[in-house]
């Protein structure tokens, strides 16, 4: 393990929840889409070559964004 690792995950212990690292790359992804932000962008700025990255770090969260786009177009018209 390395150092950021252990740091993180210790503090996540302190605090009583499971904490790693990377679950800053999947928020920062989740809320980055979440805002409209666009893919391409952020795999620029996360240093990703493969959109196999995006998809991956886009998965956690991509039911929620989803069900929040669902909301915000109005496909039925104006209710």
């Amino acid at each position: 393990m390395n150092c950021v690792y252990q740091v993180i995950a210790r503090r996540g212990e302190r605090l009583g929840i499971k904490l790693h690292p990377h679950m800053f790359r999947h928020t920062f992804a989740h809320r980055w889409l979440d805002a409209g932000g666009a893919e391409g962008d952020l795999m620029e700025l996360t240093g990703w070559d493969s959109p196999q990255m995006l998809r991956h770090y886009g998965a956690s969260a991509r039911a929620a964004r989803a069900r929040r786009a669902y909301d915000r177009v109005d496909v039925m018209g104006g209710t």
